[in-house]
């Protein structure tokens, strides 16, 4: 079996490939259960393990990891539900998702991502946007300026029947056949034992990495599994501590300079761990506000600011068209306190072999 290709193969190109099948003509248990499917309350299976280096292995399924919005969709002809890991639906912030419920052939759960796209990148900024909007109108007119897409990794309820208990290489068979592509619902590529060049490619995309999914995994509600492996395209940089915040996890708040002299807001990262680092961070000179002109509202309350005299590295998956980090973790403090050295940089990447 070969998926359909997306319908915006413009947009999506990068996550277009074939996708071998199964071999099954029949994959879906025959036993009544209503029970996930009416509940709204399933939880997302996440990756037990975590590694930098990918690798190639004929056991695992890769597919590329988007930085989205991870829920699962409810989805029969009379009902559609988006169901955040918050437990609240997220179709009165996403309406354009809505429609989907007429593009499955068949009742089913899915698990994905809600990834909204600018200038054919995810854009982890502006599903941000999105979800700190109230006005509908406002909402409406996002929608049809950035419309988001649905892209289903995995289907843990089909037809009559939960189907947890199956291998994901099976699961997979049967989200091809359930899914009806749309512009706004698409099943996810995958490569199967080519870790390495799928990984070269979600680089390449400055995506946040790769997940590596062993082919006989069943679906696990809630629990971190090892047959999942979360490879992550990490990027290490310097940044300028301009803040701190404490509490039962530290953290410190990460800025950089542009080109003409302006810090500008990254991120933070937490300081566990790190408690000579925190103590010199916290004797530094404080200062009344921040130095951002581009800090989101709210985005780093209670911190402490102090002045931009220290440089730390710190590790991230990834950064969004404004700068933004994803899954930033702090590296510790550069010995050489210099401001040029918080500037953008490259960065290199590796290649490996399979996990034991």
């Amino acid at each position: 079996m070969k998926m359909n290709e997306s319908p915006d193969d413009a947009l999506l190109t990068w996550l277009v490939f074939d996708i071998e099948s199964a071999g099954q003509d029949d994959l879906l248990p025959h036993r009544p259960d209503d029970g996930i499917f009416q509940a709204r309350a399933a939880t997302h299976m996440l990756a037990g393990r975590e590694r930098i280096v990918p690798f190639d292995h004929d056991a695992y399924l890769f597919e590329p990891m988007l930085g989205g919005l991870r829920a699962f969709f409810y989805l029969s002809t009379e009902e559609c539900a988006l169901i955040g890991t918050r437990g609240i639906n997220l179709l009165a912030w996403f309406p354009e998702l809505a429609p989907a419920n007429m593009h499955v052939a068949a009742r089913c759960v899915l698990d994905g991502e809600v990834v909204c796209f600018r200038n054919g990148k995810p854009s982890h900024e502006e599903f941000l946007h999105r979800l700190q909007l109230k006005d509908p109108a406002v909402i409406m007119r996002a929608a049809r300026r950035c419309p988001a897409i649905f892209v289903a990794s995995d289907i843990v309820f089909a037809e009559d029947g939960q189907i947890t208990n199956l291998p994901a290489l099976d699961r997979k068979e049967i989200l091809g056949k359930t899914i009806l592509e749309t512009t706004s619902l698409i099943a996810i590529r995958y490569l199967r034992g080519q870790g390495n060049t799928l990984y070269n490619a979600a680089r390449q995309r400055g995506l946040e990495g790769i997940m590596a999914k062993h082919k006989t995994s069943s679906y696990h509600f809630g629990i971190r599994s090892p047959d999942w492996i979360a490879i992550k395209n990490m990027l290490r940089d310097n940044f300028i501590v301009c803040g701190y915040t404490t509490g039962k996890k530290p953290s410190v708040v990460l800025g950089q300079y542009d080109p003409t002299g302006v810090i500008l807001y990254r991120g933070t990262a937490a300081l566990e761990g790190w408690d000579e680092d925190f103590s010199c961070i916290r004797r530094q000179r404080t200062v009344s506000r921040h130095p951002f002109p581009n800090l989101l509202p709210d985005a780093v309350p209670n911190a402490a600011w102090v002045e931009p005299a220290l440089v730390c590295t710190a590790s991230f998956t990834a950064r969004d068209e404004l700068g933004f980090l994803s899954d930033p973790c702090y590296q510790g403090l550069r010995s050489y306190q210099a401001w040029d050295k918080a500037l953008l940089r490259d960065v290199q990447h590796g290649a490996g072999r399979a996990p034991a």
